[in-house]
């Protein structure tokens, strides 16, 4: 059974390592439709499960509902779950739970946000943790 689990891991990284990934273009890999399902890559708009490897170097997406994990995440607008290893950058709001390893940068951030060194936002609007610095403006 813990093959099963390792192998599937496997090719989600190497899927969204190797798939989609492109500086000038939003493509990607989807499971599903276009706009909805499990996404592997950069896709501009989505409905599901998004796996991206790094949003500031490519494209950033307009608009996200469900899940989104990626090492680095920047978005105009996220509805759901946002997992950043690295960090959130939202350029318009950040709705639902919200979670930057070292920060998350929204203009609105609505629901639950924890990030460990930084949080900032023009509206900070729900539960916020965080172990050391928060800037509202």
């Amino acid at each position: 059974m813990n093959r099963v689990y390792i192998s599937f891991l496997l090719i989600v990284c190497v899927s969204s390592l190797s798939m989609g990934q492109n500086p000038k273009e939003n493509k990607y890999f989807s499971i599903g439709t276009k706009t909805y399902g499990i996404c592997f890559g950069n896709s501009n708009k989505y409905n599901g499960i998004r796996f991206s490897f790094d949003d500031f170097y490519y494209i950033p997406p307009e608009k996200v509902n469900g899940i989104n994990l990626s090492l680095a995440i920047s978005n105009k607008l996220a509805n759901g779950i946002q997992i950043g290893i690295y960090c959130i950058k939202d350029e318009g709001k950040a709705n639902g739970i919200n979670v930057g390893g070292f920060g998350i940068t929204a203009s609105k951030i609505n629901g639950l946000a924890i990030a460990s060194i930084a949080l900032f936002g023009t509206t900070l609007n729900g539960i916020r943790a965080l172990y050391n610095f928060e800037w509202v403006t």
